[in-house]
């Protein structure tokens, strides 16, 4: 399996833990330590169990908001290199009310 295949199929394991709110599941499809964007901020996450708790308080935020569960429209390797790839996901989040479009990139390695 290529590296980018790898990746995809890491990207789907994470969408798909995500959708089951498999918070433990989440946390092993990412690497550590792990960053990310949110909220204008950056934040380092340095384990699996960290994600696992933040990831978990954060499940009550989505129940409030009506997600139900979301949907991978799109994904393609945008950048191939010896020690990364980097990923575009077109998404969009189901909820009881509407649906939402996300554009977002993933970049990285499969753990």
């Amino acid at each position: 399996m290529s590296i980018s295949d790898q990746t995809k199929l890491m990207a789907s394991n994470f969408i798909q833990a995500f959708n089951a709110q498999d918070h433990q599941a989440i946390a092993k499809t990412l690497n550590y330590p792990h960053i990310r964007l949110a909220k204008g901020e950056f934040q380092t996450i340095a384990n699996q169990e960290e994600f696992a708790v933040l990831s978990e308080q954060g499940e009550n935020r989505l129940r409030n908001e009506s997600w139900d569960h979301t949907v991978v429209e799109c994904m393609e390797s945008i950048h191939l290199d010896e020690d990364k790839v980097h990923l575009s996901i077109k998404s969009h989040q189901v909820t009881g009310a509407a649906i939402s479009s996300i554009a977002s990139r993933l970049y990285g390695l499969p753990p």
